[in-house]
């Protein structure tokens, strides 16, 4: 968990890095941005209110008291999710960058760029993952929202009818 100023990241760089394929080639910059991707994605699954409390815990640097053994339990869950969704996102903006003279795609003489085909093919791939660590992150809410009372009926019934409809 890192925090810079104001902003609070609920996953490291090294995190999402153990977690997936990621290289250490790839520059923090983009890494950092795609995680805020995901952190805004993931405000969608737990609702603004259990958000922004886990933020808040994060930032205080009380996610590891015992008195939050079940926030520190859903942001434990939800490390693959912020990794892979990430991840995800990274695979077309660490392919294409925008510029002066328009869009533009990364070469390197060493490397073999794949084609966009096929890098929506891995995109979407990924993506799979993504939904299914989403779909992981709603059952454990709905079975454990007793331990979030952040989380009110419109959010459960919300989790609820979005269970098997994991936004791709």
């Amino acid at each position: 968990m890192i925090s810079k100023m104001q902003e609070i990241l609920l996953i490291s760089e090294n995190n999402v890095r153990a977690n997936t394929n990621i290289s250490s080639n790839v520059q923090s910059k983009y890494l950092i941005s795609t995680i805020r991707e995901a952190q805004l994605d993931l405000e969608e699954i737990l609702g603004s209110r259990l958000y922004n409390k886990i933020i808040k815990l994060v930032k205080y640097d009380l996610i590891d008291d015992e008195r939050f053994v079940s926030y520190k339990s859903l942001l434990d869950r939800c490390q693959l999710y912020l990794s892979y969704n990430t991840l995800t996102k990274l695979i077309v903006v660490s392919n294409f960058h925008i510029d002066n003279f328009g869009v533009s795609q990364s070469k390197d003489d060493n490397l073999e760029n794949v084609n966009l085909s096929d890098t929506f093919k891995l995109e979407a791939y990924y993506q799979n993952k993504v939904d299914e660590f989403t779909k992981r992150i709603q059952e454990y809410l709905l079975a454990n929202h007793k331990e979030y009372k952040e989380l009110c009926k419109a959010e459960l019934d919300e989790i609820h009818s979005n269970l098997y409809s994991a936004a791709s």
